[in-house]
């Protein structure tokens, strides 16, 4: 009997050590990831909204229309008191004020 209580307490000390580095690595991809976007932050004199959307890929593009449809859905629901969704579906383009020409870091799409 106890070696078999010997044998539960190291595979939960085996399992536990697994986990550890599954998130000591995702803790190293977030540090990484942060490095990133920091030193790309420093290399752009201009902010992010004043970059050429001409520079953006269509995905982006699309992204970040749909963005901010769901910005404005938020909004209008925050000004008329009701709750607000995180995923909303795309609005009509027919609804859509004209937005001005802006861009996003094209890093930050997941």
């Amino acid at each position: 009997m106890n070696r078999a209580c010997t044998t539960e307490q190291e595979e939960t000390v085996e399992t536990l050590r697994v986990e550890y580095e599954a998130v000591q690595n995702q803790l190293k991809e977030d540090r990484n990831r942060l490095q990133a976007m920091v030193e790309s932050q420093s290399h752009h004199s201009n902010p992010w909204w004043d970059l050429p959307i001409e520079d953006m890929s269509l995905d982006n593009l699309q992204h970040f229309k749909t963005s901010l449809e769901n910005l404005k859905f938020n909004l209008v629901a925050a000004v008329q008191g009701k709750p607000l969704t995180s995923s909303v579906p795309p609005m009509p383009s027919s609804m859509v004020c004209p937005m001005p020409y802006t861009t996003v870091p094209p890093q930050q799409w997941c």
